[in-house]
């Protein structure tokens, strides 16, 4: 065993991740910054080889360069599958161990930095949202002027047609020119989300979803089931049910209409809760937030269109506005919350970070 009491102590205090495994693979020794990443105890791995642990071929590779070759290697932002089916992005090195004039085994350093990938993720999420905002109210200023004009003219020109014999023929032209533009001033208003100040108040995000699952239950097609994963310890939060309500209606509904296009695959689309902690959103830390998920089996988003999902006016649906997701984005943030996208094909998942502030008591 790797007994030197001073050398654990000091490798203990590293806030990087430390395995030191012997020529047959197994584990000799694990910091306590690798235990909190694999989130088993040294006591529960020592018995376990380091393939085991870490399912990853190029990994692997490098450590029996280290062991055979005593060459180390260097490799940033890859990311690892491990045993319990975590997936975490990491800097990582393997070198050999040398004692007693040969390679004894590999000391294996990694540094997770799926955190400061996901910090400054989010930092361009806030910057996209900021800039949505910006065209949106530059479109909104061009749309609603000539509209208002537009509309009043044909409310003239409705008044006029009193005075004629077919006048009641006419004016079902001026009516369809007033409702068609209330409903563009109506979308314009969808877009640029409620001028008026958030009202919040003690709100349960499992109310949330449930109000939402009554919603789209009896429209759910027979192929797609809707599943619920709930953690019931979550407290409740100050925030505005009615927006959330949207959010939540927003993302299902398009999982809704994913599933649609494979009718002959069972479709399940999955709400989940859980807590987070310790989480840094727009460079704020909050103790304690919520990560609500909205997850389904479709097939998944293209890695270019995620990088605009949640752009205004961007679709990836034929009949859509492609104002849903960016008005999510907005409520989201109207929250101090954080909303993010990872798809791949057969899981899509949309998490939902709402810090707990306020007294809910």
């Amino acid at each position: 065993m790797f007994e030197l009491s001073t050398t654990n102590a000091l490798l203990n205090s590293l806030t990087c991740g430390v395995c030191i495994i012997d020529r047959t693979f197994k584990l000799v020794f694990i910091n306590q910054a690798a235990q909190a990443i694999l989130g088993k105890s040294f006591k529960q791995l020592e018995h376990y080889r380091v393939d085991d642990i870490f399912i990853n071929r190029r990994f692997i590779h490098h450590i029996n360069q280290a062991m055979e070759k005593e060459q180390g290697s260097i490799v940033r932002s890859r990311t690892l599958s491990l045993f319990s089916g975590q997936r975490i992005t990491t800097d990582y090195s393997t070198n050999p161990w040398f004692e007693k004039g040969g390679v004894q085994g590999v000391v294996i350093e990694f540094n997770q930095i799926d955190r400061q990938i996901r910090i400054e993720k989010e930092e361009q999420l806030v910057k996209q949202n900021q800039n949505n905002q910006s065209l949106l109210k530059g479109l909104a200023h061009e749309i609603k002027n000539p509209l208002g004009g537009l509309r009043g003219a044909a409310q003239l020109l409705d008044n006029e047609f009193n005075e004629l014999n077919n006048g009641d023929e006419l004016k079902e032209y001026t009516k369809i020119i007033i409702a068609e533009a209330d409903r563009l001033k109506n979308l314009v208003d969808r877009m640029l989300g409620s001028p008026q100040k958030t009202h919040k108040e003690c709100v349960n995000i499992h109310s949330v979803f449930e109000h939402v699952q009554r919603l789209v239950h009896h429209d759910l097609p027979d192929h797609i089931r809707l599943v619920r994963d709930y953690d019931p310890s979550l407290p409740d939060f100050l925030g505005n049910q009615e927006q959330l309500i949207q959010v939540a209606l927003n993302i299902i509904n398009n999982a809704i209409e994913e599933l649609n296009h494979q009718p002959r695959t069972q479709g399940m689309i999955c709400l989940r809760t859980r807590i987070t902690r310790h989480l840094t959103i727009n460079k704020q830390c909050y103790p304690l937030v919520i990560k609500a998920e909205i997850i389904d089996n479709g097939s998944g988003i293209s890695p270019e269109f995620q990088e605009k999902l949640f752009f205004p006016m961007i679709s990836g649906r034929a009949n859509g506005t492609g104002l849903g997701l960016s008005i999510a984005q907005s409520l989201v943030h109207l929250h101090s919350g954080l909303i993010e996208c990872e798809s791949h094909p057969g899981n899509t998942c949309f998490r939902i970070f709402l810090p707990i502030t306020g007294d809910c008591v």
